[in-house]
């Protein structure tokens, strides 16, 4: 095997990189082969090399049969390694020749397997920094070779984030064996495409999910189905406070990206509040930006000061 056979996703936890490898493996050439995966944890130190590549009969006390390691269970199809950055160094080295000729030994064994199976590595953290820091062995950074997809977290590409939810509602019977909605109400989305997701893609499946049980007998998925930690928009109050409302605004326009329509269903205000607000916010600015201008749909160019 070269090392350009080898794919390296990175991302951060619960981006999707599993889920990215199987996509890989069912839409590809090797689809009607293994699709084999295994992950930093599971591959205990003193049971590395077994666990990899096997062992012959006899090869220790009580290997009566054949021990079928990764590489052989995924035969022509795919190998995924997951969670890659917790892989200790001595199980590493292990990987080295295999990786590098491309034939491995099983335990006890006295001819070389060939490695027929696609590699994939899912990682949290670059290869190159890994090396840097000493958590990844240089000889095994270079064998992997450059082959990198970068899975972003879901911060960084919210304009997918209605599709991803929209996907796991469609799947939510199947998953929880309870019949439920398959859509969202209007003022679900707003607050799904604001939200931090620190747990990312998982995160995002756990939040869909427990809404959808809790909205089973109802016609949609509601704003109030959502867990609370998700459930923390602040509404706008008609006649409340003229400063409090104006931190809602801020707060729901800073959420939405500047996004009016959405800033307006996050906090149940008419999108006519939330454009005056701009408009008299541009005007006390002066004459320093220019004259405000805020499109139907599009993006507002906010206050820099939320950004």
């Amino acid at each position: 095997m070269a090392a350009s056979g080898i794919v390296i996703l990175v991302g951060p936890t619960g981006a999707g990189k599993t889920t990215l490898a199987r996509w890989m493996h069912d839409e590809g050439p090797r689809c009607g082969s293994p699709f084999v995966a295994i992950s930093a944890m599971e591959l205990v130190e003193s049971m590395a090399y077994d666990q990899l590549f096997g062992h012959v009969p006899g090869a220790y006390t009580g290997a009566v049969g054949r021990g079928h390691g990764v590489f052989e269970r995924a035969r022509s199809g795919t190998a995924l390694f997951d969670e890659f950055h917790l892989l200790p160094t001595s199980v590493q080295a292990l990987l080295l020749r295999a990786l590098s000729t491309g034939v491995y030994l099983p335990l006890g064994g006295e001819r070389d397997v060939p490695i027929l199976c696609r590699v994939i590595i899912c990682t949290r953290d670059c290869p190159d920094e890994m090396m840097e820091r000493g958590d990844l062995l240089p000889d095994l950074r270079y064998r992997l070779g450059y082959c990198i997809v970068t899975v972003s977290g879901l911060a960084d590409q919210r304009d997918v984030i209605a599709a991803f939810a929209q996907t796991f509602l469609e799947s939510c019977r199947e998953v929880t064996g309870v019949t439920g909605p398959c859509a969202f109400s209007p003022d679900v989305m707003p607050a799904l495409e604001a939200a931090p997701w620190p747990g990312n893609l998982r995160e995002l499946r756990g939040v869909v999910e427990a809404a959808y049980l809790h909205a089973v007998g109802d016609t949609m998925v509601r704003f109030d189905h959502l867990p609370p930690h998700v459930r923390i928009a602040p509404r706008f109050k008609p006649h409340g406070d003229p400063s409090e409302n104006a931190r809602v605004v801020e707060w729901a326009l800073w959420r939405t990206g500047n996004r009016i329509d959405r800033a307006a269903a996050l906090i149940g205000a008419h999108r006519n509040t939330i454009s005056k607000y701009l408009a008299d916010r541009e005007a006390r600015a002066g004459d320093e930006r220019g004259p405000a201008h805020i499109p139907a749909e599009g993006n507002v160019r906010g206050d820099p000061s939320l950004s």
